[in-house]
């Protein structure tokens, strides 16, 4: 499931395959003698996960659980049998279009200087990189008190940090024609009607909470906002919450008559 509570991109296809699987599969045609960990939140559990990589699990691709609102502590405790040492390539679900020959550029740095985090630059297509984590330097930063972002986004803390040595590499050479073979793909997999948020979403990594509340510091109780592609409320009914007058709107009769009802508290 995604931040929001809805069903998360990473299950949308490409070529008939869940795009998870579908990067799955190349890491694992690419780098045959890696240890692949898939590791998902403690809520995917009982879901569509265990069908997806049914003929995948094994010695080689292992799955794990927890930590809802924490990738930084699902990627410490997924990968707490190695040691503080070891380096490990990180990747999402998304980057189903990764210069596999790059990654081990990078993984070959961080060894041979023994950086905590090597990374692309920030401009660079995430569908196509991926980032490099020491162990040990993951462990140190999840006992540190840290806001929600960075428990999603752990590099930004490291890179924010300077006690941890963190490199960025210079983009590398990528064809036109591998673009446009990327972008096309991606047209399947960033295909998303609506945003589908409800009570499970998790505030730490919802872009949807994350834009209101950023909307929040700039708006007074005697604010009045116009919320257009409103959907089902979700987003006007917080700033409700904080004593906006708001008037939501959108295309579709039926989202409106959907949130007329879930919003029947505010008058």
């Amino acid at each position: 499931r995604s931040w929001d509570g809805g069903q998360d991109l990473s299950m949308n296809l490409i070529d008939g395959v869940p795009v998870i699987k579908y990067t799955a599969q190349r890491i694992i045609k690419a780098l045959p003698e890696a240890e692949i960990i898939i590791a998902a939140p403690q809520r995917d559990l009982d879901g569509a996960f265990e069908t997806i990589f049914s003929d995948l699990v094994g010695e080689r691709l292992t799955m794990f659980f927890g930590f809802d609102d924490s990738p930084l502590l699902r990627m410490v405790n997924a990968t707490a049998h190695l040691p503080d040492h070891a380096h490990f390539i990180r990747m999402d679900a998304l980057h189903h279009g990764v210069l596999v020959s790059h990654l081990i550029e990078m993984l070959a740095l961080a060894r041979a200087t023994g950086a905590d985090l090597v990374k692309a630059p920030d401009d660079f297509p995430i569908q196509i990189t991926g980032d490099i984590y020491r162990v040990g330097a993951l462990r140190h930063l999840s006992r540190q008190p840290l806001d929600g972002p960075f428990h999603v986004h752990p590099k930004y803390a490291m890179l924010s940090d300077p006690t941890y040595k963190t490199i960025r590499v210079d983009a590398p050479k990528v064809t036109d024609d591998y673009l446009r073979i990327v972008r096309e793909r991606s047209r399947s997999v960033y295909r998303e009607c609506r945003l589908t948020v409800d009570d499970s979403l998790e505030n730490s990594g919802s872009q949807m909470v994350f834009h209101y509340e950023i909307a929040l510091r700039y708006l007074k109780e005697s604010s009045r906002v116009l919320d257009i592609a409103c959907g089902d409320g979700f987003g006007s009914r917080l700033l409700a919450k904080n004593k906006c007058s708001v008037i939501g709107g959108d295309l579709c009769p039926q989202v409106i008559d959907q949130a007329r009802q879930l919003s029947q508290n505010f008058s």
